[in-house]
């Protein structure tokens, strides 16, 4: 294969991007990390979109438009301004690992990146105004698949580029290592969006760790973090990028919180945890107390509505939505007592090809969010803030929102177009609901959440 094409392959792979770094990590098959092949979708039908971006591709993706300034390893070196082989074998020798050096190229992702933001949008986020990103087209970053990284230093100095590169270094040696969380998981949890982004957090908060330990023992004492970089970059971004830079920016902080030396980095991904509220607290995901609260749910759709989304967001998604309108400190409380959620999406029969992205076929998608707390309070926080984020934003979609509380620890957000509000129900009890769309003289389907507590 051609360098130009390699370079394209691996571009063709960039599920995520940030100011800094970007990596693969839900397509097992380029990225060589296990894991849910979506970023959280779990279809119960094939309809609407395709959540897989890593396969998608369009003219704006061709690799011959590719602006390749270096097809080897050789000619990276030339090209950026770092001493690649120094570089990857002092990764290497921070985390003991022997592991082969990938092959190394460098090209322009800016219309890639464009694209994949794009793809990575879906109409929950629609309705909830998380859609705005913003391409960076400053800064350095990468991505890595097996046995290849590809950099585009744009125009950042030196010690960005270095950091990009020893992130990139580190996920070739995630993949050759093998460190990866692999916790058995049912399936409607593997494939929920809540475990998508605890996958992420894991590989990529290994990456950006390994990064600062790499500049605290190489670079000199007065560098900026590539975490400092993220998490200030995280608090400023766009809506629809804080949403996508949250796992890094929440997994470095774990794996901070979790690692004392850098050749304890496996370490990461034993016994990993398996939600994001796990995650952000630092919860032991054997415990009890960690486990999320029980949820059961029934549906019945109709023959203009079809079942189309059955997932589970978790509480970093309940953050990041609240951030939207609100400050940082007070999303943070308002999601901290999230016990479990449910999101249900219905697509509308009749139009079931039409393009269910954030731009187009907004019409066509209703949802019933139905998130359980731990306590009463938890609740009322929840109501309260989410309420106020409907309060402050001014987009279309905000009238078509409304928030119930359905007990006292359960509160229920449905967003959709006016057919689809007026035909949808909720009924039952605390945390034993049903979701009816229509004359109910649809399907039936039972949708039980992973519960222990």
């Amino acid at each position: 294969m051609g360098g130009r094409h390699v370079l394209g392959a691996l571009l063709l792979a960039v599920l995520l991007a940030c100011s800094g770094c970007t990596a693969p990590v839900a397509d097992s098959a380029s990225a060589g990390v296990e894991g849910p092949t979506n970023e959280g979708a779990n279809a119960v039908e094939d309809v609407g979109e395709d959540r897989n971006t890593s396969t998608d591709s369009d003219d704006s993706n061709d690799s011959d438009d590719l602006a390749v300034e270096a097809e080897t390893t050789a000619e990276a070196d030339e090209v950026l301004p770092v001493d690649l082989n120094e570089t990857f074998d002092r990764t290497a020798g921070l985390v003991e690992s022997e592991a082969e050096m990938p092959t190394v190229q460098v090209g322009d992702m800016d219309e890639l990146l464009e694209g994949t933001y794009e793809r990575r949008q879906d109409p929950f986020h629609a309705a909830l105004n998380m859609t705005e990103t913003e391409v960076d087209t400053e800064s350095a970053r990468g991505v890595a698949t097996i046995g290849h990284v590809a950099v585009d230093p744009n125009e950042a100095d030196r010690v960005d580029v270095e950091q990009v590169v020893v992130h990139e270094f580190f996920h070739a040696i995630q993949f050759a290592e093998g460190w990866q969380p692999q916790p058995t998981l049912e399936a409607d949890v593997a494939t929920s969006t809540d475990y998508a982004n605890v996958d992420l957090a894991l590989v990529e908060g290994g990456a950006v760790w390994i990064a600062d330990q790499y500049s605290d023992e190489y670079q000199a004492d007065d560098v900026e973090l590539q975490s400092e970089r993220l998490a200030e970059e995280y608090e400023s971004a766009p809506d629809g990028d804080r949403y996508f830079r949250a796992p890094y920016h929440y997994g470095v902080q774990y794996a901070d919180a979790t690692l004392e030396e850098p050749t304890e980095i496996g370490d990461l991904y034993e016994n990993p945890p398996t939600t994001t509220e796990q995650l952000i607290h630092g919860l032991d995901p054997d415990a009890d107390e960690a486990q999320p609260t029980t949820l059961a749910v029934e549906t019945t759709d109709d023959d203009a509505w079809t079942l189309a989304r059955d997932d589970r967001l978790g509480e970093l998604f309940v953050r990041v939505a609240l951030e939207t309108e609100l400050e940082h400190d007070t999303a943070a409380d308002a999601a901290a007592g999230w016990g479990n959620d449910r999101l249900i999406g219905f697509h509308r029969a009749d139009d079931a090809d039409a393009d269910a992205g954030a731009d187009a076929g907004d019409g066509d998608w209703g949802f019933v969010w139905i998130l359980h707390w731990d306590t009463a309070e938890d609740a009322d926080a929840f109501e309260d803030a989410f309420e106020t984020t409907l309060a402050e934003r001014t987009d279309e979609r905000a009238d078509e929102t409304s928030v119930d509380r359905r007990s006292d620890r359960t509160v229920v957000v449905t967003t959709g177009p006016d057919a689809f509000r007026e035909t949808v129900s909720v009924t039952g009890s605390e945390a034993d609901l049903e979701v009816s769309v229509g004359g109910g003289d649809g399907h039936e389907a039972a949708i039980e959440a992973e519960t222990d507590g």
